[in-house]
């Protein structure tokens, strides 16, 4: 016993539980347990670290064919014993126990398929699933400091349930739509490439490496109950009837049309800093029950919006990330959106987020490092968007050059427009993204806009010191730079691409993209 050194109780392989209160001077027999079969295997036996008059017993009967789970419970030393088993799943015979270091209500059961948890001391199971798959679990151990439950199945390997303190939480949901349990302080840290590029790089698959748990600060929350769409409700009434033998009929055309315009509903939850300000948003599907989410401690990416995002299997390249926030203290709320409604549940969660120490050359002020990386990504934000608008532009000017030949009209009337046009716009591709064909040739040419720009950013959103004054300089002469190449691209984009668009429409020219057509009335 954790409790009394002097506490030790045995199980047998033969139903017998031994407890002696001496150090093992002397021993008390407890012959068989009442609703256990006799010579019911005792598979694990458990003092708790509470209480020294409390003992648990798991006993394990599969080899003859009862595959019924055994848990019993003593207050009093081993003199009584009550099962504590209630309503675990009769097919599902018992191995290990194990008692929180906490709250000694908080208990887990490892089963022939799965694990179970209380936390009302026995009186009611729920399963733990959570990425365990259906299988055998034979020992389980607590690791303290973290609160991680870790698992040895059988022949499955090792399973960790990461930080299940929010489980001792749990009686606080009770007549709650939702709740943010309390958030544990956060280390923020930049997650290191050993192998020089992300992942196992090169190394093979006879290399093992497991994914590391993402990096950030972990919020667990809970939701009463599913949040569905109306189709959803729909088929699941529609399959009860169907069940129940009765009629089923088919929707109408209003609701129909009302299912089919109807967005899905999510949760949504919002970091904010201690002035308020929206740090980052994050989405998750309304499910009920407990689940987690992760905020990387970042800001949103700046990148433009890509509706069709894939998987990023480019080792070479970064994930799509924002930069880093700066540590402090946060706040989270959680959010319903249903009908397109957005309603807070539940009161905001803090969360406290601390710099991981032992950085070679740390910033000397976080915010103000935060200040220079957001003022980058606002330039780097702006620069996509304009060589997005640039790209679009010349495919605008394309289909308008191709639409000359399909007017009524001598083509002299729109080329020199045209040729124009492609000039400016290829001086302003040249000073955002450099000479394309002197490149090629490797002829020295100034920087581009945007070589300066990467060349500031090098380090990418990892970066945790103070910016260097080549970092600095090429900063402000990119951003001086753009603000010319940016009105140059506004008044190539809104006058004179709109003045020949003007020209096309009211020569009759074929669709040509961005352009709204006009009607024609004889």
């Amino acid at each position: 016993s954790p409790k009394n050194e002097h506490v030790i109780i045995v199980g047998t392989d033969d139903g017998l539980i031994q407890i002696t209160t001496d150090g093992g001077k002397t021993w008390r027999k407890t012959d068989g347990i009442a609703g256990v079969p006799s010579m019911t295997y005792v598979y694990h036996a458990l003092a708790s670290q509470h209480d020294e008059n409390v003992m648990y017993v798991t006993l394990n009967n599969h080899k003859r064919g009862d595959f019924k789970p055994y848990i019993y419970k003593t207050t009093d030393k081993g003199a009584t014993w009550g099962s504590i088993t209630a309503n675990l799943p009769e097919r599902g015979s018992t191995y290990s126990i194990a008692e929180d270091h906490v709250d000694p209500n908080l208990l887990f059961v490892a089963t022939e398929f799965g694990v179970h948890f209380t936390n009302d001391g026995g009186k009611s199971w729920r399963q733990i699933k959570g990425g365990l798959p259906t299988i055998a679990i034979r020992d389980m151990a607590i690791q303290k400091r973290e609160n991680d439950l870790v698992l040895a199945s059988f022949g499955r390997g090792f399973y960790v349930l990461d930080d299940y303190s929010p489980l001792r939480n749990l009686k606080k949901t009770e007549g709650k739509e939702g709740y943010i349990f309390p958030i544990k302080d956060s280390w923020m840290y930049v997650e290191s490439s050993p192998l020089g590029i992300r992942g196992k790089g090169f190394m093979g698959e006879a290399y093992y490496a497991a994914e590391n748990p993402k990096v950030g600060a972990v919020i667990t929350y809970f939701y009463k109950e599913d949040l569905k769409t109306r189709k959803e409700k729909r088929t699941e009434e529609q399959d009860k009837l169907n069940k129940d033998g009765k009629d089923v009929f088919y929707p109408t055309y209003e609701a129909l049309k009302e299912e089919d315009k109807e967005e899905a509903p999510y949760l949504l939850f919002t970091i904010r800093n201690d002035k308020g300000e929206i740090i980052r948003k994050m989405k998750s599907s309304a499910k009920k029950g407990v689940s987690q989410i992760v905020w990387d401690f970042r800001y949103p990416s700046s990148n433009p919006i890509n509706l069709n995002p894939q998987i990023n299997d480019n080792v070479f390249q970064s994930n799509d990330v924002g930069q880093l926030a700066a540590p402090g203290t946060y706040f989270v709320t959680m959010s319903k959106y249903v009908d397109g409604v957005m309603t807070d549940v539940g009161v905001p969660e803090k969360v406290v987020v601390n710099a991981l120490p032992g950085a070679s050359l740390p910033a000397a002020s976080r915010p103000a490092l935060v200040e220079w990386q957001r003022k980058a990504a606002e330039l780097q934000r702006s620069m996509q968007g304009a060589s997005r608008t640039l790209s679009d532009a010349n495919n605008r000017v394309k289909h308008m050059k191709e639409a000359i030949f399909s007017v009524a009209r001598p083509n002299q009337e729109f080329t020199g427009d045209v040729l124009s046009l492609e000039a400016k716009l290829r001086a302003i591709q040249t000073k955002m993204n450099g000479d394309r064909v002197a490149g090629q040739l490797d002829i020295d040419t100034p920087p581009s806009i945007s070589s300066r720009l990467s060349s500031a950013i090098y380090s990418g959103y990892g970066y945790t010191g103070d910016p260097t004054t080549t970092m600095n300089d090429q900063l402000q002469i990119a951003t001086e730079e753009f603000d010319v190449a940016l009105a140059e691209l506004k008044a190539a984009v809104n006058t004179d691409i709109k003045a020949l668009e003007q020209k096309l429409e009211a020569a009759g020219a074929p669709y040509t993209p961005g352009r709204i057509p006009d009607l024609k009335k004889n």
